[in-house]
């Protein structure tokens, strides 16, 4: 975490405004989070995803959450 990346603020706040969007406009949501997500969890990025996945069901109920453990992004 640095400045303004803040887990809660991109894991969680950031999920939720990319969910009202989605709702806004009817659209399908794919919400990625992570093994482990748990908003009551001792870790502060698994909390900040658990309530990213608490918010972005409330917004998207039909929302698809996926926990993959593990992401490559290609070069």
């Amino acid at each position: 975490e640095r400045g303004r990346q803040r887990f809660d603020a991109v894991q969680a706040r950031g999920a939720e405004s990319v969910a009202l969007a989605a709702s806004a406009y009817g659209a399908r949501l794919v919400h990625v989070s992570a093994i482990g997500a748990d908003e009551n969890a001792t870790s502060a990025y698994a909390r900040a995803k658990g309530i990213g996945e608490k918010l972005v069901r409330a917004a998207v109920p039909s929302a698809t959450v996926l926990r993959p453990y593990f992401i490559v992004a290609s070069p």
